[in-house]
């Protein structure tokens, strides 16, 4: 795969991922500590990787970094403006995805207040997953 990202201006822009729409209340706390869990269990979420000399090193950064899940209130948006917001959001964090320095996913949790769906938006690096991998993960 990475030798396909050699003629790429910016090897860290080829994702796999998924906004979920969620009837139910999704705490911004347990979501943040289960992406946590999820980093420290599978080694991958953290791996860096690096080009030198042509050749491509790949290695994983200790547990304990902090993981890359925000928690984004939009409540205080008009309706009609929440949904370009979160597409804006989920493209502007697919750029800072970097093979070297990291983070390679992103998980963001939309809140829009009591009653109303939550959005789980997670993107990662396709060198960490693929879609069959990202249904595994997303029912983690």
């Amino acid at each position: 795969m990475l030798g396909i990202s050699d003629s790429l201006k910016n090897p860290g822009h080829l994702t796999v991922g998924v906004v979920l729409a969620v009837q139910y209340s999704l705490e911004p706390k347990i979501m943040h500590d289960t992406v946590q869990y999820l980093d420290s269990y599978y080694d991958i979420l953290r791996a860096r990787f690096t080009k030198t000399g042509g050749d491509w090193h790949q290695a994983i950064m200790p547990v304990g970094e902090a993981v890359n899940f925000q928690h984004v209130d939009i409540a205080h948006l008009p309706e009609p403006e929440r949904k370009g917001f979160i597409e804006q959001t989920v493209n502007s964090k697919l750029y800072t995805l970097d093979l070297a320095s990291g983070p390679l996913y992103t998980v963001t949790l939309f809140t829009q207040g009591e009653g109303e769906p939550v959005y789980l938006a997670a993107y990662f690096h396709h060198v960490l997953m693929d879609a069959f991998s990202l249904n595994l993960y997303i029912g983690a």
